[in-house]
């Protein structure tokens, strides 16, 4: 399923959601009979920990996905991963999903924060382009900086990627992250081709002098604006870095310590902001020109005279035994400062010593393609994991390879270094911009990370290989959905499948063939149940970007089919796989995976979930809407009464009235939220129950943002 197909039907999972999870609540007021919707919102407030599953700053619905995947497992189970365990009870089950909910949206803790007027700047994918309000201050003015990014990236490559903006202030015109370190912004689900403009708040130094602010970014700083301050001349501020401490002074290779620091303003005038780094030399002298650490300074605030700041770091020594220097320096120096020869600490020692340690066991756990049929370039992400007893440094290397085996012989793109790799932590390391081959063919991608001392297992260093398809069609199957996940015995259901033609050429007509199974795994030994003839259909266009463009699309055709349930009792799955066309890149993703359907007996009463369209929906909305649907009712199994609106109808708007028997949710979905209220989503209860079981719904609503829909193409 590509990508974008992937997030709608996300959406509507995690919308439904919001409806379905009330219709399991035992402590809902039976006294209400209308509640209000519950808003999924796509800008949070920030927080300090939230479930980011996916690291992109961001709890959204790559991280929902990822979290779908694991719901119902528990300790016990294969696979069960302790990340969504949100309440730490040993089970991913729906106490964890509404931690999710409250979270979702939200942005992580991006950090501390705080040229003739203007510039810009081509950095990450982006055009930054700044200006200050007035280029003309007086010592502890306040004034403006404004601040617009526009995203350059086309459709194929990363329509809405995080990027991080740090900002300095520097003395000359030169911006770089040896600057005094100001505020750092993230920007987040910033569309193809979208702008986005942030005001920052800023305060002049308390002392004259020629000043420049700028920006940078992952690949490159800006320019720096001028700025004349007029004011003090005679300022005596100065800031002196106190002797450091550290908590172990002598530690086995790679292990972790504390360092602790405090600067204060020993002058007799107060000291404007700069920032402070930590240092590692071969000896007792700290300076700037040593070995910096951490991954990047910390800010230091205005000072009054004969204040004193606090700081602490957690490092780790080198995986070389022998003496090593730690300290700090408080850099670049503070306007109007008198003595500067202070501003760096002096180095304290730490050992690092050869001896008993647990042995490394680094692995590559997963590996994710944003886009498998690219024109240009794209990106791939690796997530690395140490499984070992014992720390280690990290060298992720990122390959292109002829077949299916990826190792150190294959195609070297790029490489990705991590100091210290600790144990039982999984973190992502990304390319972004890999260029595609040009000439057709299969092509297979992979990331492997050096085998380090002492490693216990190095056979798990390489990834699983990514197939990406060039100038070669490439048929898929999306997720096939029942119209019933729980029939009665023969029930006559409707299964319905879309095919795909992922890859950048025509896909030649095929067969669609349907299938029943015992398992989740649909293939051609299974037991076949019809036939549907597929025509050619047209390849991936290629990317389109632009102010109100619309991204590429993919041939599908969408086919249906009616069988009846098995006549005995059980659980079965259906599902479809599509022919071979010539020239297929891939047919590993040929067949869907297996629809669940529980076929009950007679007299037992199952869970259903009724979705009305109100809005002009193509086919491919309502699938993935059907698809989530399908999905809650496998999870949800007992039906519950049903209500008879007839003698007291309920009246939804003008035009749609409920005065029938429903059985047992009814679901109204519609494309009202305009772009301007924020919301990528709402959904809750309408109507609760007034009688046994009491409070839980028997009508909700899903609405969702009208442009959402429109990056979704039959």
């Amino acid at each position: 399923m590509p990508s974008r197909y992937r997030i709608m039907f996300s959406a509507a999972l995690a919308m439904l959601a919001l409806v379905c999870y009330a219709a399991t609540r035992s402590d809902a007021d039976g006294d209400r009979t209308a509640i209000h919707a519950v808003s999924v919102d796509a800008n949070g407030d920030d927080t300090a920990s939230i479930p980011d599953f996916d690291g992109d700053g961001t709890v959204g619905f790559s991280d929902f996905v990822k979290f779908a995947a694991k719901f119902g497992l528990g300790q016990s189970d294969d696979g069960f991963d302790a990340r969504f365990d949100l309440n730490g009870d040993g089970e991913i089950g729906f106490a964890d999903f509404v931690i999710f909910a409250q979270n979702f949206g939200k942005v992580a803790d991006a950090g501390p924060g705080g040229s003739s007027g203007g510039g810009s700047a081509t950095m990450d994918g982006f055009v930054v382009s700044f200006s200050v309000s007035d280029t003309a201050l007086t010592a502890g003015q306040s004034f403006t900086l404004e601040t617009t990014v526009h995203n350059l990236f086309v459709a194929n490559i990363i329509p809405s990627t995080p990027s991080r903006l740090d900002f300095y202030r520097s003395t000359d015109g030169t911006i770089d992250e040896t600057d005094a370190f100001l505020e750092r912004i993230l920007i987040t689900n910033l569309k193809i081709a979208a702008t986005q403009t942030v005001s920052h708040k800023w305060t002049a130094p308390p002392y004259s002098g020629i000043y420049y602010y700028g920006v940078c970014a992952y690949d490159g700083c800006s320019t720096g604006v001028r700025v004349a301050v007029e004011g003090r001349e005679d300022g005596r501020p100065d800031l002196s870095v106190q002797p450091p401490s550290v908590s172990h002074d002598r530690l086995a290779l790679g292990g972790k310590f504390t360092l602790r620091v405090a600067v204060k303003n020993m002058g007799s005038d107060p000291s404007d902001r700069t920032t402070i780094r930590p240092y590692r030399s071969d000896d007792p002298t700290i300076d700037t020109s040593d070995t910096q650490l951490g991954y990047r300074p910390l800010g230091i605030p205005r000072r009054e005279a004969g204040e004193e700041w606090k700081f602490i770091w957690d490092l780790d020594v080198p995986f070389e035994a022998g003496t090593y220097y730690y300290g700090v320096c408080a850099h670049p120096p503070i306007p109007g400062e008198t003595n500067t020869d202070n501003n760096c600490s002096v180095g304290v020692p730490v050992i690092a010593e050869a001896g008993e340690r647990g042995s490394p066991d680094l692995i590559v756990l997963d590996l994710w393609l944003r886009d498998r049929s690219p024109s240009d370039i794209f990106v791939i992400t690796a997530w690395i994991g140490n499984t070992g007893t014992g720390a280690a440094p990290a060298n992720v290397r990122f390959y292109r390879s002829d077949d299916e085996t990826i190792d150190a012989t294959d195609t070297l793109l790029d490489t990705s270094t991590v100091e210290h790799f600790a144990v039982g932590v999984t973190r992502p390391k990304t390319s972004y911009y890999i260029t595609a081959p040009t000439s057709p063919g299969t092509y297979y991608y992979g990331a492997c990370v050096d085998p380090v001392a002492d490693e216990s297992d190095t056979d798990n260093n390489c990834s699983v290989a990514v197939p990406m398809n060039v100038g070669v069609p490439d048929l898929a199957v999306g997720l096939a959905w029942v119209s019933a996940s729980a029939p009665l015995a023969g029930q006559t259901l409707t299964l319905t499948a879309t095919v795909r033609n992922q890859g950048p050429d025509e896909a030649a007509g095929t067969t669609l063939r349907y299938y029943r199974s015992d398992d989740e795994t649909i293939d051609a030994t299974d037991t076949p149940i019809g036939t549907d003839a597929v025509s050619s259909l047209t390849g991936f266009d290629g990317p389109v970007s632009g102010p109100g463009s619309r991204l590429a699309g993919f041939g599908t055709s969408r086919q249906s089919i009616s069988v009846d349930a098995p006549s005995s009792p059980g659980t079965y799955y259906y599902g479809a796989c599509a022919d071979a066309v010539p020239g297929e890149g891939n047919t590993d993703n040929n067949c869907s995976a297996g629809a669940y359907v529980r076929v009950v007996p007679f007299g037992e009463d199952p869970f259903n979930i009724e979705l009305v369209f109100l809005s002009d929906f193509t086919d491919a909305h309502t699938d993935l809407f059907q698809q989530a649907a399908r999905r809650w009712e496998t999870i949800i199994t007992d039906g519950l009464r049903d209500v008879d609106f007839s003698p007291n109808s309920y009246k939804l708007d003008e035009t749609n009235v409920v005065d029938d028997m429903v059985d047992d949710l009814r679901v109204f979905i519609d494309a009202s939220i305009d772009d301007s209220q924020g919301a990528a989503g709402t959904g809750g209860p309408l109507y609760l129950r007034d009688g046994n079981p009491v409070g839980l719904p028997a009508l909700g609503r899903v609405s969702v943002r009208k442009s959402f829909l429109s990056t979704l193409q039959e």
